[in-house]
């Protein structure tokens, strides 16, 4: 949560200070120019090539305390891992080779992403007859939870349609680390009946269990292709889209590495041009001082 709560808090201060990034004087200043500062939010799955129990239990900090007597009962395997992601970039372009930030052309990103709240699911259930008429329905889930946090970069080909729309295709990737990382077991039951109007009523189901233990850091490196469509808004920025789809794979520390088969997400966001805005700014400052 405190990771998200920087990157938050961090964007409108990125945003404020454009004038020192157009001022520092790099030994590269006359070959580059910043051509945009955007944030974004969309969602993300990693489609694995396997999801075992064996899997899951590699990924607890000791695969013993979740080692558990599953006799008897029939399994269900999840092979995505899912989660919201907030990304925050900045996009460059050789210098001299670009006089609009919204014209057709090659730009490079480079940025932060963050994701919270990922789980990877494996559950176990198995029913039993009680008495006649009563049957207990039992589960047993594993959970695997990460918070995630990445460095991402990509390539960008742009091509324009008119002044206001803009399309785009690159190749990128990305390398993250995971961050509070836990394994939770969730044990739940309860009864059902062949006659549901003939329950007791003073009947409770024995309900629901969960256990929190310590899952092992891990790696992951991403290959993506990104596919976008931006609307221009006043010279000042644009709204856009972005579906990315690629794959990769994730390595645990001291353990096992994955295959991601497939990687698919999709964001929306914004972005500011920030020799644009520098006008856009000082016009309005102009105007407030005029009246």
């Amino acid at each position: 949560m405190k990771n998200q709560l920087f990157i938050l808090l961090a964007f409108p201060a990125i945003l404020s200070c454009h004038h020192l990034f157009a001022q520092v004087s790099l030994p590269t200043a006359k070959k580059w120019q910043i051509t945009g500062i955007s944030a974004s939010f969309g969602g993300h799955t990693d489609y694995f090539e396997s999801m075992t129990l064996s899997d899951m239990k590699g990924r607890a900090a000791d695969p013993a305390m979740v080692d558990l007597d599953l006799e008897g009962y029939t399994g269900t395997f999840y092979q995505e891992q899912g989660s919201p992601r907030l990304h925050v970039n900045l996009s460059f372009a050789p210098g001299g080779t670009q006089g609009s930030p919204f014209q057709s052309g090659i730009e490079y990103r480079l940025g932060l992403m963050t994701a919270w709240g990922k789980e990877a699911l494996i559950s176990y259930s198995k029913e039993e007859d009680v008495s006649p008429g009563k049957t207990l329905n039992s589960s047993i889930m594993y959970c695997d939870v990460e918070n995630e946090v990445a460095l991402q970069t990509a390539v960008l080909f742009k091509k324009s349609y008119g002044k206001q729309i803009q399309g785009y295709v690159g190749l990128g990737g990305s390398v993250s680390s995971t961050f509070h990382d836990r394994m939770l077991l969730i044990f739940s039951q309860h009864y059902t009946y062949e006659d549901p109007e003939n329950v007791p009523f003073e009947e409770q189901d024995p309900g629901y269990e969960t256990l929190t233990y310590r899952a092992k850091h891990g790696m992951y490196f991403r290959g993506y292709i990104p596919v976008g469509l931006s609307v221009n808004f006043y010279d000042v920025g644009a709204f856009f889209t972005e579906g990315r789809i690629g794959a990769g794979f994730h390595q645990l520390t001291g353990g096992s590495s994955y295959l991601i088969k497939k990687s698919v997400s999709f964001n929306a966001g914004i972005k500011f041009f920030p020799g644009k805005l520098d006008e856009t700014l000082d016009l309005f400052a102009s105007l407030v001082g005029n009246r």
